[in-house]
C-alpha cells in the first residue's frame, strides 16, 4: 500500500524542478539557446518568489509590471534571447507552477499569460478564422523570434485577453486552442 506524502516542501521542490524542465523543453524548436545551463541560469535571474508568495495578494497591474521587468532582465542578461523567447520561458514556467501545480496565491492564476508560440497562434487562427475583429488586430503568422519588444508582446496578450473574455475563461486557458501536439490519431482522454 502506498502512502501519500503530504510534505509541501517536497511537493513544491518537485513542482519547481518540473516547471524548470518544462521551460527548458519549450526551447527545443527554434530557441537561440537550448542548453540546460543557459536556460536554467536565465530562469534563476527571475525572482519568481516575488509573485508566488501565497500570503500576498497580487493585482493584474503588479503582475504585468513584474512580468515585463523579468522578461526584459532576462533579455538584457542574454541578448540572444529576444523578448518573445524570454516571455515564453516565464510563461511556461508559471503555467506549470501555478496552473498545473496550483502554487501561488488564489488570484495569481487569473493573471498568468499563455506561452505564445506558433502552436497557439495556429489554433487561434483556426478557431477565429471568420472573426474579422480578431484577425484585424493580430498577425497569426508571427514567430516567437520576431517578438523583439515588450510592447509587441503586450499587443498579442491584449488579443489573448479579448479571446479569454469571449470564451469565458482565464487568460491562461486560451491555451486550450494550442495545436503544438496535434496528432491525427490522438482523440484525447
Amino acid at each position: 500500500m502506498t502512502t501519500l506524502h503530504n510534505n509541501s516542501i517536497i511537493r513544491n521542490a518537485i513542482i519547481d524542478t518540473y516547471s524548470r524542465w518544462t521551460a527548458l523543453s519549450a526551447t527545443r524548436s527554434g530557441s537561440p539557446l537550448k542548453s540546460r545551463k543557459d536556460i536554467y541560469s536565465l530562469l534563476m535571474k527571475v525572482d519568481f518568489a516575488e509573485i508566488l508568495v501565497i500570503s500576498r495578494q497580487i493585482t493584474k497591474v503588479e503582475f504585468n509590471n513584474w512580468h515585463k521587468k523579468s522578461a526584459i532582465t532576462m533579455n538584457k542578461n542574454q541578448p540572444s534571447m529576444p523578448i518573445g523567447w524570454t516571455t515564453k520561458l516565464i510563461n511556461v514556467y508559471l503555467k506549470t507552477m501555478v496552473y498545473v501545480g496550483q502554487l501561488g496565491g488564489n488570484e495569481l492564476i487569473m493573471h498568468i499569460h499563455p506561452p505564445i508560440d506558433k502552436g497557439l497562434l495556429s489554433g487561434l487562427q483556426e478557431k477565429f478564422q471568420n472573426d474579422k475583429s480578431i484577425l484585424e488586430i493580430i498577425n497569426f503568422n508571427t514567430l516567437i523570434k520576431d517578438i523583439k519588444s515588450y510592447n509587441d508582446y503586450v499587443k498579442i496578450i491584449e488579443v489573448m485577453e479579448l479571446i479569454a473574455k469571449r470564451e469565458n475563461c482565464m487568460l491562461i486557458e486560451v491555451e486550450q486552442f494550442w495545436k503544438g501536439t496535434e496528432f491525427k490519431e490522438y482523440k484525447g482522454w
